[in-house]
């Protein structure tokens, strides 16, 4: 499992740009700056070794070489994933505070918010009401981002 910890976002040049560390199953392999200016990102690996199996990670994933066709170059590869990441750790920063005030749920494929305090009871009675519906502030990071990710 890979993540991303430290993201610290900025203006570049050319637009957004940030700096993380990149971890994989909680060891830092790797720290990342895309310096905003259009070019590749700068990637200082620990070792050669995590390098490759993160190349290989990502030759392996569907949803990365079915974005990057046609595209050879790891280092793209590298990148996409690393922009998912970073991508998901911002918004889930941004959401987590909001899912501490509020009731969050998604019914259909429509994002749905009650203000009001997510208390046991207040989460029950949402669940008794909305049957079918899934209440955000109960999922792991994970699932949230998979339960928000075709919603309207």
């Amino acid at each position: 499992m890979y993540s991303v910890k430290n993201v610290k976002s900025f203006t570049g040049m050319e637009g957004y740009g940030f700096n993380c560390d990149l971890f994989h199953h909680n060891v830092k392999i790797a720290s990342v700056i895309d310096s905003g200016n259009g070019g590749m990102f700068n990637i200082r690996w620990t070792s050669k070794e995590v390098e490759n199996q993160c190349v290989d990670f990502c030759k392996s994933q569907p949803k990365i070489t079915n974005a990057m066709q046609g595209i050879s170059n790891p280092q793209f590869l590298v990148e996409y994933l690393i922009s998912e990441l970073v991508d998901n750790h911002k918004q889930l920063k941004s959401l987590r505070p909001k899912l501490k005030k509020n009731i969050f749920f998604v019914q259909g494929n429509k994002l749905l918010q009650l203000k009001t305090s997510p208390t046991p009871e207040n989460l029950l009675l949402v669940k008794s009401k909305y049957s079918g519906a899934t209440i955000l502030n109960e999922l792991s990071d994970d699932n949230l981002l998979k339960a928000i990710s075709g919603v309207i």
